[in-house]
């Protein structure tokens, strides 16, 4: 019947609806658990890569100790053999093998023993000069490496008391020529600066900025890059206060070149060049006012007397002299030679001019007047004496 057939329909559409409703939750569930699966096989794979790259990453910093640990080895073993190679190789060390191999066979080895001890001393002033040509020959190695130990070169030394500065120092090549004209200058070096200070008793050690900045054994000092010579100019100034003496530090360049020298106690700190030596002045070249320039305040002699005020030495002004060489032409310019003679702040020890008359009052005053040909300035007449240290004035 219709109305049964409609009731069927009917029910089949309920169950058909009810299921879609049970099994609705169940498809809900089902995409919930397939989108965690998706979630968890993604944080997995990520956390794989993580750790991957952990282990890669710990593998290199691995390779990279063990790779410096085999650098550090190797430059150890370099050292190494190069210490064996310099002992090997120094005189001593033959000597000894030569004395011992003579001990063990003395009827073979005494009679040779002559001729080695004379081939290591040639090898020794291989590099001073040739052999000579007819020296008896001797079985060497023809490339044997000489004695490469330090020795101490020569250095000033006073025994007789003091009339002059005494310095030590860190200087340059020119400044170290320009000091000894006035001054007892040893230069030190890093490798017997201490036993120098002991051995010559300063009057003040002194530490030149250039030096320390330009080539030379103390190159990189105080910039941080050279800790071993730090710790030797540290050991140079302790032992100079020990000894009571003064240490200085003469700034000729700018501070931050070496700013580890300003942490080092210092008794006082010279900002200025080290000054012009008169020696090395032209006096045609220059005019009046700077060469009196370069007398009173720009001199070495100058810059030398303000270590020696500081160390309490003897000033090396006391000894300058100088020569005024001057032509007057009639009594005016004579009278204005005398007038600036006796002006000067540094009076003059002698005059020389062609005719000393009208000159009487600089003999009274002390001032030696010698007769003579002044010539011009820079002539053989007008250069300054490095033993006198008289220095030429001119005067017209």
């Amino acid at each position: 019947m219709p109305s049964d057939g409609y009731a069927t329909a009917l029910r089949i559409a309920d169950e058909y609806v009810f299921a879609d409703l049970a099994s609705r939750s169940l498809r809900a569930r089902v995409l919930d658990l397939e989108r965690t699966v998706e979630v968890a096989e993604h944080t997995r794979a990520a956390a794989g890569q993580d750790g991957l790259a952990e282990r890669l990453a710990a593998a290199v910093r691995e390779k990279e100790q063990l790779a410096a640990g085999l650098r550090a080895a190797r430059d150890r073993v370099d050292v190494l053999q190069a210490r064996v190679a310099m002992l090997e190789g120094s005189t001593s060390l033959r000597v000894g093998k030569a004395l011992v191999s003579a001990a063990r066979s003395p009827k073979r080895g005494a009679a040779r023993l002559p001729g080695e001890l004379y081939g290591l001393w040639r090898g020794r002033r291989r590099t001073a000069g040739q052999a000579p040509a007819d020296a008896p020959q001797a079985r060497t190695e023809p490339d044997a490496p000489v004695d490469d130990r330090f020795h101490l070169a020569y250095r000033a030394l006073t025994s007789a008391p003091r009339d002059r500065l005494v310095v030590a120092g860190i200087l340059t090549a020119a400044t170290a020529e320009d000091f000894a004209a006035d001054a007892v200058v040893n230069r030190l070096l890093p490798h017997d600066g201490r036993l120098l200070v002991q051995r010559t008793d300063p009057d003040v050690l002194v530490v030149q900025l250039s030096a320390c900045t330009g080539d030379g054994p103390w190159w990189l000092t105080g910039t941080g890059l050279a800790p071993d010579l730090d710790r030797t100019l540290a050991e140079l100034l302790a032992e100079q206060r020990v000894l009571g003496r003064s240490a200085v530090l003469w700034r000729d360049g700018p501070a931050s070149a070496a700013p580890g020298l300003a942490r080092l106690a210092w008794d006082a700190v010279i900002d200025t060049d080290t000054g012009v030596r008169l020696a090395r002045l032209d006096p045609a070249a220059q005019g009046r006012e700077r060469l009196r320039e370069v007398f009173r305040e720009d001199s070495t002699r100058v810059r030398l007397a303000r270590l020696a005020q500081l160390a309490g030495a003897p000033d090396p002004l006391d000894e300058r002299r100088v020569a005024v060489l001057a032509a007057p032409r009639d009594r005016t310019d004579v009278a204005r030679l005398v007038g600036q003679v006796l002006g000067q702040l540094h009076r003059p020890v002698e005059v020389v001019v062609p005719d000393p008359a009208g000159l009487d009052e600089l003999t009274a005053a002390g001032v030696t007047v010698r007769r003579g040909s002044p010539g011009r300035p820079g002539s053989p007449t007008g250069r300054t004496s490095p033993r006198s240290g008289r220095t030429p004035c001119c005067w017209t």
